[in-house]
């Protein structure tokens, strides 16, 4: 068990990551872009306040509300798998976590296709 558990683990934390990557391009891309903690090197404990502090500025951006809504759901998204990937890490009995996550990740993935759909459709 705990093999399929570390693959499982490894499987969901690139799934976190590769959202987390897609949703600074995205931030990156706002009339006011906002930046986001990247590099080789990413550390949870800068990543979660600076997403949630992104969602507090969202307010701000003189943007379409669509758009803000889009990104702001992929945050929320995104922090949500968080908390349960941790929870996971901690319960390898758990055997609803990994598709929870997988199930949130695909609603922050859907919410950055169509925020990258609006940035491009403004230009």
């Amino acid at each position: 068990m705990s093999d399929k558990h570390d693959e499982d683990v490894n499987s969901v934390g690139s799934a976190l990551i590769a959202t987390y990557v897609i949703l600074v391009r995205v931030c990156a891309r706002l009339p006011l872009p906002i930046a986001l903690p990247s590099g080789p090197l990413l550390d949870s404990t800068e990543l979660i306040p600076a997403v949630t502090r992104l969602t507090d500025l969202l307010e701000e951006q003189p943007a379409p509300e669509d758009l803000k809504t889009e990104v702001f759901t992929a945050a929320l998204s995104w922090l949500a798998a968080g908390k349960l990937f941790s929870r996971f890490l901690d319960r390898p009995d758990d055997r609803t976590a990994k598709p929870e996550i997988e199930l949130i990740l695909v609603k922050a993935a859907e919410s950055l296709a169509n925020a990258a759909a609006l940035l491009v459709e403004e230009k």
